[in-house]
């Protein structure tokens, strides 16, 4: 076999079908990652804009606000419930909104975080 022409060709074939599987397979890897990543970042700045948010809004007496952040805008609004207070926030960021709510006590102690 190693006599006749072109025995190589289905050898070479075979090796260059691995690269190209081993190229594809590292480019959707590399994308999912790159992409999981930038998810990872938007919601952890999504949620320090709630939280700062927050903790500014529980330092006024204003039952409704708006604060806006580089990256998006914030608006809250604070209920009484039972003898503790209720706030809603609402993060509008790139055409999408995002909401939490929480209670919390007059001491800033919080509650529960939705």
């Amino acid at each position: 076999m190693n006599k006749e022409e072109g025995y190589i060709l289905p050898f070479t074939y075979f090796f260059f079908l691995i690269c190209c599987a081993t190229i594809v397979a590292y480019a959707s890897y590399s994308s999912t990652h790159h992409r999981i990543m930038t998810m990872m970042k938007e919601d952890y700045e999504n949620e320090v804009m709630l939280m700062l948010t927050a903790e500014i809004a529980m330092q006024n007496t204003d039952t409704k606000g708006f604060v806006e952040w580089e990256k998006g805008n914030v608006t809250y609004r604070k209920d009484m419930i039972e003898g503790k207070e209720r706030m809603s926030l609402l993060l509008w960021r790139n055409e999408q909104s995002f909401s939490r709510s929480f209670m919390y006590n007059k001491d800033g102690k919080i509650f529960e975080w939705k």
